[in-house]
């Protein structure tokens, strides 16, 4: 008669946890994955939605009784026109904490964000102007305005700053720029947060049209500084961007360099 066998061998061991260290590797992956590509896909609607909400905002100002050019100085007054044009979850919106900045603790409970969309995107600090944005150049709108925080990820996430919350420099002349920090890839100089492509348009003294893509799937920070859209140490801080040569309006023709976001994938 065979003796009965009681325990699994060494071998059956080792083997048998070979493949749950596998199958934890590959689940971990496929977690890491969709988390990445839930974050690029949430990122892109806080750009787009602040861009298409600071657009309309600046056209309603152009065309109101008492012409503005631009954004108000008036945090109160763009967190109240911003909330008019977005689909909110908030029951009492531009009531957020004021004066954040990047070392603020947004996973306190103490720390409020003024407007909450519906898709659970929290967004922070429209309220509080700013004089000299961070890395901006130019003229007094091209510089001053607003660092609102985009919590992409809502209730969802740790509420960390570059890894779900990032931040939006929104000028008084209308422009969105996402954030960047040297030595983080993430928001501004990461193409997984937001892909974008420069369209480059040129019409010639005979009235000749020429149309090609400069760049294709890049960063925000590269799209825009080669095309001129921000200057400033955004752009000139290691590693450098400069603004591409024919994205110049010169005597002898027009050019003109457009940045195009990139929507990304269903996921």
């Amino acid at each position: 008669m065979k003796e009965r066998r009681n325990a699994f061998t060494l071998a059956e061991i080792m083997v048998a946890l070979a493949v749950i260290t596998i199958l934890l590797t590959v689940t971990l992956s496929v977690s890491k994955s969709k988390l990445e590509n839930a974050i690029r896909y949430s990122y892109y609607a806080a750009y787009t939605v602040l861009q298409q909400a600071v657009k309309e905002i600046v056209y309603e100002n152009a065309n109101a009784a008492t012409p503005i050019s631009g954004l108000d100085t008036s945090g109160a007054n763009v967190c109240t026109k911003m909330r008019d044009f977005l689909n909110l979850n908030s029951a009492t919106p531009c009531a957020g904490t004021p004066n954040l900045t990047d070392t603020s603790n947004f996973a306190a409970d103490s720390t409020k964000p003024d407007l909450v969309l519906r898709n659970g995107i929290k967004l922070y600090n429209i309220q509080t102007y700013k004089t000299g944005l961070t890395g901006l150049d130019g003229t007094d709108d091209e510089k001053n305005g607003y660092v609102v925080y985009a919590d992409v990820n809502g209730t969802q996430g740790k509420s960390q700053l570059y890894k779900d919350v990032f931040p939006f420099y929104i000028t008084i002349s209308g422009k969105v720029a996402p954030a960047w920090k040297s030595g983080t890839t993430a928001g501004g100089n990461y193409n997984r947060h937001l892909e974008v492509s420069v369209k480059y348009f040129q019409v010639d003294g005979s009235g000749k049209r020429t149309v090609m893509w400069l760049d294709k799937s890049v960063s925000f920070r590269e799209a825009a500084c080669h095309s001129g859209y921000i200057t400033g140490t955004y752009c000139t801080a290691a590693p450098a961007v400069s603004k591409s040569a024919v994205c110049t309006n010169t005597a002898d023709y027009t050019a003109d360099c457009r940045i195009v976001p990139i929507k990304p994938g269903i996921i």
